[in-house]
């Protein structure tokens, strides 16, 4: 009868440690999945934050572009304005 017992007993502390095997082990998919979760939220919100900083970087460009035509056009419409002057002042 003590035997049964001992046996008994052993029985029952290796299905307790078989649930508790299981547990930790949907305890450690459960963070598994969170960890990937995380690891996909950062890579959307560095894909995103490189996406805004080549569009600002392409505005940038064009914004110095515009300036850059501006300024030569600017340049052209005084050189055609001297032009006019010493013509006029020629005749």
């Amino acid at each position: 009868m003590v035997k049964g017992k001992r046996e008994q007993n052993r029985s029952l502390a290796l299905k307790a440690k078989k649930e508790s095997c299981d547990e930790d082990s949907s305890t450690s998919d459960s963070e598994d999945e969170e960890y990937a979760m995380v690891k996909v939220k950062e890579n959307s919100l560095d894909v995103e934050i490189r996406i805004i900083s080549s569009e600002n970087v392409q505005s940038r460009q064009e914004a110095i572009i515009k300036e850059l035509l501006l300024e030569e056009h600017e340049v052209i419409v005084a050189k055609m304005r001297n032009k006019r002057l010493k013509t006029k002042l020629v005749l």
